[in-house]
């Protein structure tokens, strides 16, 4: 009797164990990424481990939006990792930021729905970007959605890889809010997202072929101004000389 009973425990025990290592496995962990940006993405998720819960809707919600994820999902944890590592001259709140944004910088590039010919969308994005500037963003950039005619052009406003940036900023203030992100750093956080595509060449030629005229691209994609949108923006084109997260093609 005695031995059964040291047997149950035993059973007992490798159920508990076994169901503490089913919970302690991270929604990333099965699809596969490189080193270094894996040991950058452990070490940034130990010290802020609140962004694990931005990693779950990011890939989340990737699995949902695409058959096939994982370039993508690839894409978000390089530019995320990157952005910790170029971060380390920051502060930490800083730091978490230029990460978060990364994290999220794609959440609504396959959303089919996010799409500025949609006139609720653009209502939407109008009244975002409207409270970014009277909080003082933007400044450097004065033709920020100076023309609603370029954004409201189909090959533009419905481009997802050409507008992807502000319906993106719009999902990660959502996001960041249900997350019980302060308002300024949510703030921070938008601005990020919404300055993460200008250093993309063929992006401002494809706005400024549509519109017909050169320039046209400044409406849609305001510069850089702060250090956390810098790096954002930076560990977003420094991803693409990674092989892995730029195919298969398409996915960025």
């Amino acid at each position: 009797m005695k031995g059964k009973s040291c047997i149950a425990g035993v059973i007992a025990l490798g159920l508990v164990i076994g169901v503490a290592g089913i919970a302690a496995a991270a929604s990333q962990d099965k699809y596969a990424l490189p080193e270094p940006y894996l040991a950058w993405e452990k070490a940034y998720l130990k010290e802020f481990p609140e962004l694990q819960g931005l990693m779950d809707v990011m890939i989340d919600t990737t699995v949902k939006q695409l058959k096939d994820p994982e370039a993508d999902i690839l894409h978000n944890r390089v530019c995320s990792a990157l952005a910790y590592e170029m971060a380390k001259t920051l502060n930490k709140q800083e730091r978490k930021l230029a990460i978060a944004a990364d994290i999220l910088h794609n959440i609504s590039k396959e959303d089919r729905g996010a799409v500025l010919t949609n006139p609720e969308v653009l209502a939407k994005a109008t009244g975002m970007v409207s409270k970014l500037k009277k909080a003082g963003y933007f400044k450097n950039s004065p033709g920020f959605w100076g023309d609603e005619a370029v954004l409201k052009n189909p090959k533009v406003g419905g481009n997802l890889g050409l507008i992807h940036h502000i319906t993106g900023a719009m999902a990660t203030g959502e996001i960041a809010a249900r997350e019980k992100f302060p308002a300024k750093d949510v703030d921070l956080m938008q601005v990020a997202v919404l300055e993460h595509s200008t250093g993309y060449w063929y992006f401002r030629d494809s706005v400024d072929q549509a519109a017909g005229r050169r320039g046209a691209w400044q409406a849609v994609y305001p510069e850089p101004e702060n250090e956390i949108a810098k790096i954002a923006h930076d560990a977003d084109l420094i991803s693409q000389f990674v092989y892995e997260s730029v195919v298969p093609e398409g996915s960025k």
